[in-house]
């Protein structure tokens, strides 16, 4: 038997998802067919529920559809529901459950790379999905504060003061102003199409320095390099959220568990 799954996205192509889905299928010996769809905003719907009814067991789902997913789903996780987003959907006949793997996967690559959130300040670049639940992660986490910049400041406010609700132990606030131990770029800054050059000319206080994009080295990456500090693309994290939507579809991975799977799955393949 082969099970089926899928991405969802708009743009769809040169995403990473089809290899990481890949390297799992090999490394834990179960057949996936796995098709990406580029799905234009509007027919996302459409398509999920078209793929439902063909009996695929989920798909993740990447932007601009994560909103949608959310108003899809009938079961949905607590995460998915407290940030506002779903991106990982898991099918059975009667049901439709929405997942958020995206903080998930973003924590389990802080802790893979030693970093003690609990205390820490933390300053993420952006507003939207995905910086949303970076936020969520860390408050979850036990951060002391985390700042968030956006070129529009009404929606890193707006980012700052829906998190918070979750998390009143934790300062959220909207701004880029002093040290930081994590520095995250959670925009679109050095994507193809879009202009590498951060807003800030230095990254003061930073331990780990994560950019959520993958595909070429950035100036964020350049400048958290001259800081003397770990430096991470957005690979490791998207093999995270890959376990973590493999064990919503299949189970858990079991011993010896997700760090070292996430090591074998980087050995397995070269990633770009």
């Amino acid at each position: 038997m082969v099970d089926k799954a899928a991405l969802l996205g708009h743009p769809a192509a040169g995403s990473l998802w089809p290899q990481a889905v890949a390297a799992l299928s090999r490394l834990l010996d179960r057949k996936v067919k796995y098709k990406v769809f580029d799905v234009e905003p509007g027919r996302f719907i459409e398509v999920a529920t078209k793929l439902h009814k063909e009996e695929y067991i989920g798909a993740n789902v990447v932007m601009p559809h994560k909103r949608a997913a959310l108003s899809l789903a009938v079961s949905v996780s607590g995460e998915a529901r407290s940030i506002g987003a779903v991106n990982c959907l898991n099918w059975d006949k009667s049901d439709v459950k929405g997942h958020n793997i995206e903080a998930l996967g973003f924590y389990d690559a802080l802790v893979d790379a030693s970093f003690k959130a609990r205390d820490s300040v933390c300053q993420i670049l952006g507003a939207g999905c995905a910086a949303r639940a970076a936020a969520y992660a860390l408050g979850r986490a036990g951060a002391r504060q985390v700042r968030i910049w956006a070129r529009k400041p009404a929606q890193a406010e707006t980012l700052a003061r829906e998190i918070g609700v979750y998390w009143p132990n934790t300062i959220f606030s909207a701004g880029l102003d002093g040290p930081a131990a994590l520095w995250l770029n959670a925009t679109p800054l050095g994507l193809e199409g879009y202009s590498d050059k951060p807003p800030i000319k230095a990254l003061p206080g930073s331990v780990l320095v994560m950019d959520l994009s993958y595909g070429r080295a950035t100036k964020f990456l350049a400048l958290g390099a001259v800081a003397r500090a770990r430096c991470l693309n957005g690979i490791p994290a998207l093999v995270y959220q890959a376990i973590r939507g493999w064990e919503l579809w299949f189970g858990p991975v079991g011993n010896p568990g997700r760090a070292v799977l996430k090591a074998d799955v980087m050995r397995l393949k070269r990633w770009r």
